[in-house]
């Protein structure tokens, strides 16, 4: 995934894979990714992920990233407290 030039710093990018880790945690999923570059692994940590290594060779520089799905949240009762 990647956002055109015009888009970026606009917090687009960051929308998009926000959604689709809605859908994960929603099916208990686990997430990885490869961060191209430093400010992509920068908002992918802001996003929950770990960083978990660093490829070498093909791709230099590329760094591995995970992110375990977040908890169900308990249920709720009219007024927003937790049952």
């Amino acid at each position: 995934m990647g956002t055109c030039p015009s888009a970026r710093g606009r917090g687009v990018g960051a929308a998009l894979v926000r959604h689709r880790l809605e859908c994960a945690d929603r099916d208990q999923r686990i997430v990885s990714l490869e961060a191209t570059t430093e400010g992509s692994a920068r908002l992918y940590e802001r996003l929950g992920f770990d960083r978990r290594d660093r490829l070498v060779g093909v791709a230099d520089g590329v760094t591995v990233m995970w992110r375990e799905p977040a908890l169900p949240s308990a249920p709720r009762r009219a007024g927003g407290a937790a049952l």
